[in-house]
């Protein structure tokens, strides 16, 4: 796939928004669920048993959206705020990934009220097989808070993105979810928002 592919594939399927993942929930509620890593929504794990099950909690997860050994891709991206140009990578863990660049987003024109002129995102996006615990060194520097990245399967029409806390997962449609939120209904929030 190159990076006209992605985005027409990006438009086509997920036209609501762009491929920045904590606007996911907000542009499609309906298709949207989070699963917390850890019991009682502890955010952060504080030793290596509580990793385990963080780990072992999104290991099974994206197992059972994406498929063990199954075509995803892992996406993230880069900033860019006037001269100043930043990974959501501050750990370096993706760097041992190849990623192809898409077109520059200008994040004033597309969310004015969350940011200025000159501050542009370029999402990149690489193919890869999706392996329980192949990724956990990704997995571990998203949940300490120190990388952002998500996976999309084209095959099973569904957005998978850690972020420091839990997973926020985007479906096919809402009886999908519906479904997928039952399966998991010991992982999610006890609030009403699902947060």
């Amino acid at each position: 796939m190159n990076a006209t592919q992605f985005e027409f594939f990006w438009h086509a399927t997920y036209p609501e928004t762009e491929p920045i993942s904590f606007h996911f929930k907000h542009a499609y509620p309906n298709r949207w669920f989070r699963i917390h890593s850890l019991p009682h929504s502890q955010r952060y794990a504080a030793n290596e048993i509580e990793w385990e099950i963080l780990l072992n909690r999104q290991n099974y997860l994206l197992t059972d959206l994406l498929g063990n050994n199954a075509e995803a891709l892992l996406v993230t991206g880069q900033y860019a705020f006037d001269a100043i140009t930043f990974s959501e990578d501050a750990a370096g863990v993706l760097s041992s990934f190849s990623f192809t660049p898409t077109g520059r987003l200008d994040l004033a024109q597309l969310f004015p009220t969350e940011y200025e002129p000159g501050q542009y995102y370029q999402p990149r996006f690489s193919e890869q097989l999706w392996q329980a615990k192949r990724f956990d060194p990704l997995l571990r520097e998203i949940a300490d808070g120190q990388t952002n990245a998500f996976f999309v399967s084209q095959h099973n029409a569904c957005l998978v993105a850690p972020y420091d806390g839990g997973v926020d997962v985007i479906l096919k449609d809402e009886a999908t979810r519906d479904s997928y939120r039952a399966l998991y209904q010991a992982w999610l929030s006890p609030l009403p928002s699902g947060l």
